[in-house]
């Protein structure tokens, strides 16, 4: 059967199918691009097996952290340090939307105290 085995639950068939579906979108783009083909019947298998080869690893490494010890939080206080001499500091950061040509960016200016220039 394509969509589970016995040994799985009947729950992870959305996972399955999203992975089945990407499966044959990249068998999809061998063929396009290297002409790389399979036999219908072959490709079914190959998808199916691969989705529960996929969905097994991820139960095996989801046990595996969830068995791990978490990390000690730490805290540390973010602050401003003052600037030798008559310096002047420039904070700049950005973001971009890939491929949609979304883009922004911000900057702040701080004299050697600290205090915003613009």
């Amino acid at each position: 059967m394509i969509w589970r085995t016995e040994e799985e639950e009947q729950d992870d068939w959305p996972c399955r199918l999203s992975l089945m579906i990407w499966f044959i979108w990249k068998h999809r783009v061998e063929v396009t691009f290297k002409g790389k083909r399979m036999a219908d019947s072959s490709l079914i298998n190959y998808v199916t097996a691969k989705a529960v080869d996929w969905l097994r690893t991820w139960d095996r490494a989801s046990l595996h952290l969830s068995n791990m010890e978490k990390p000690q939080r730490e805290d540390c206080q973010i602050g401003w340090k003052a600037l030798p001499g008559n310096w002047k500091k420039m904070n700049t950061d950005g973001a971009a939307q890939g491929g949609s040509g979304l883009a922004t960016a911000g900057e702040v200016l701080r004299d050697r105290d600290g205090v915003w220039m613009c």
